[in-house]
């Protein structure tokens, strides 16, 4: 089961290896990796998505986390507790009139269109992880050049 973590850590020299460790060393997969700076000066929030953890053990996980030097804070997404998104860029090769279906998709889907210059044409869109991957396949039938996907972030509703 996937399971997503968010953990307030300080931005100092190998804190985000110890905390990759502890999935590694249980060969536990990474399928998604956040890190930025946050509002308090000198901390990183760490948005990580976890795969194949059974329902018993996530607050374990959880637990090992907060024990880890430098990590003040641990969080365990669970169901509408947190606002989750995921942002992704497309380019396009324009070719053979996909232009306007291009523009249309993108209109009807609410993606910002970013660049349309030249013979490429770059689109952005922000959604949950189901949102990109139902516009990815919607895109698929495009001549898309490229395409970036971040890691999931997330924030507290609360």
């Amino acid at each position: 089961m996937k399971q997503t973590y968010v953990v307030i850590v300080e931005d100092t020299p190998g804190a985000l290896n110890r905390i990759v460790n502890q999935f590694r060393r249980r060969n536990i997969n990474i399928q998604s990796l956040a890190v930025a700076p946050c509002e308090q000066q000198n901390i990183s929030r760490v948005t990580i998505v976890v795969n194949d953890i059974p329902d018993e053990r996530q607050e374990i996980y959880a637990q090992t986390l907060k024990n880890l030097v430098d990590v003040i804070e641990v969080q365990s997404v669970y169901g509408d507790s947190h606002i989750i998104r995921e942002n992704l860029l497309v380019k396009f090769s324009l070719s053979s009139g996909n232009e306007k279906n291009i523009r249309q998709l993108a209109k009807n889907k609410g993606v910002s269109i970013l660049e349309d210059k030249g013979s490429s044409f770059i689109i952005e869109a922000m959604g949950t992880s189901k949102e990109i991957d139902n516009l990815l396949f919607d895109l698929d039938k495009f001549e898309n050049v490229e395409f970036v996907r971040s890691g999931s972030v997330a924030i507290s509703r609360h």
